[in-house]
């Protein structure tokens, strides 16, 4: 029996949960969130995308207790100020073979550190969910670059600097496979306000990247108006422009510009296929826990710079999710 459990029955934990629903290896999935209410709403999501011929046993908790002491897979999908301790628990006594974490992974620079001593002693692999890797259409992009630096800019409005910047400089590492990355916040605006979320900042203005082999990232967020997110990239042998919202691609590889529409993918169709990944290999395409670390610090570290000044250290909390 094949067994999954999924930490975090939030919005996008459900959204994890549904993508499960499609697992070809799954037998058994354990749910775990200690509010009654997000348990009630993953289970109304559960019941919009199961598949009787699937076979697959849902069990929800709002504690630990009843978990099993062998897993395949772990999903912690928390928020971020509850993400380690949730890590600590879940794997004091258990034996899990691979581990996705969501993003924004912690929000100390000290917990990245503890972190990663927990992962090595427990012996598990661990993965980040930056999914953008795993989209036909930046898979397409990176096709297209045969080489060189890149010259990349993400605008938009609404769609959360802080927490989301991670996928576009993890995509960035993906399209150029270098991984060092420095991160500059001179171009962000005033020190955060508040998010969405209760308890938590966001940022406006624009947060930039630079590769070791010189490629470029300006990732910016305006505040207020509609959410929408356009890409704009210019490289040795093409440029584009993607527009997340209609799907719009438009290309340029010397011959005259091009159109096709390619839509993201949502958390509910990706789940299950990273989750089979990870059964059947051991390995999956989200980056490493060791390898995506290295750029949520950059950022943390960037964000921590602009809101304290030098005014910081490791234990210094910067409230994002």
């Amino acid at each position: 029996m094949l067994k999954a459990v999924l930490i975090g029955a939030g919005q996008i934990g459900s959204r994890h949960l549904q993508g499960l629903s499609d697992s070809k290896f799954l037998n058994i999935i354990d749910v775990v969130d200690p509010s009654a209410e997000a348990l009630a709403m993953a289970k109304v999501r559960w019941t919009e995308v199961y598949k009787e011929s699937k076979n697959i046993v849902v069990n929800f908790h709002q504690n630990m207790d009843k978990l099993s002491n062998e897993y395949e897979v772990a999903i912690i999908a928390t928020c971020s100020r509850h993400r380690l301790k949730a890590l600590e628990s879940l794997t004091l006594k258990r034996n899990i073979k691979s581990i996705i974490l969501e993003k924004f992974l912690f929000t100390q620079l000290s917990e990245y550190k503890l972190s990663m001593s927990l992962i090595k002693e427990r012996k598990s692999s661990v993965w980040v969910n930056c999914p953008n890797r795993l989209m036909p259409i930046y898979k397409k992009i990176k096709g297209l670059n045969s080489g060189g630096k890149l010259f990349y800019s993400v605008q938009g409005r609404e769609y959360g600097l802080a927490c989301n910047s991670i996928h576009y400089f993890d995509l960035l590492s993906f399209l150029m496979e270098d991984s060092p990355m420095s991160i500059s916040g001179a171009l962000l605006g005033d020190k955060g306000s508040s998010s969405k979320r209760e308890e938590y900042l966001e940022y406006y203005g624009s947060l930039t990247g630079l590769t070791s082999q010189g490629s470029q990232m300006v990732v910016s967020c305006m505040q207020g108006g509609d959410y929408n997110v356009t890409h704009f990239i210019t490289a040795k042998t093409f440029q584009a422009t993607y527009d997340e919202v209609t799907g719009l691609f438009r290309f340029n590889t010397g011959t005259g510009w091009k159109e096709e529409t390619h839509n993201l993918l949502y958390q509910s169709e990706l789940s299950g296929l990273v989750v089979d990944q990870l059964i059947k290999t051991n390995s999956c395409e989200l980056p490493t826990f060791e390898h995506s670390s290295r750029i949520h610090k950059s950022i943390l570290h960037t964000l921590l710079k602009h809101e304290h000044g030098i005014g910081f250290d490791e234990n210094t909390i910067c409230p994002i999710t």
